[in-house]
């Protein structure tokens, strides 16, 4: 989750609940941002969280829906993380 520090604070998300139950909930993520160098980061991604008893999320998998944007966003505005996270 760093890359939205690496969008220089502009990093923004908008979504909408497309499902959600008890166990789960389903959502349509329009994502924006603008690196730096003034390109623009433009996804929109399905989001699926998996609920614990309490009603927490414990788990999240994400599909981004613009992946080639986002390969060659990625590629034009690499970024160093902030540690090691092998």
């Amino acid at each position: 989750m760093e890359f939205g520090a690496s969008l220089g604070g502009t990093f923004h998300q908008d979504g909408r609940c497309i499902y959600a139950d008890d166990r789960m909930a389903i959502s349509l993520i329009h994502e924006t941002g603008e690196a730096p160098g003034g390109d623009r980061f433009d996804n929109l991604a399905v989001y699926i969280s998996r609920f614990r008893s309490d009603g927490q999320v414990d788990r999240v998998w994400t599909v981004d829906l613009d992946a080639e944007h986002c390969e060659a966003f990625w590629q034009k505005n690499p970024d160093t993380p902030s540690r090691d996270f092998s």
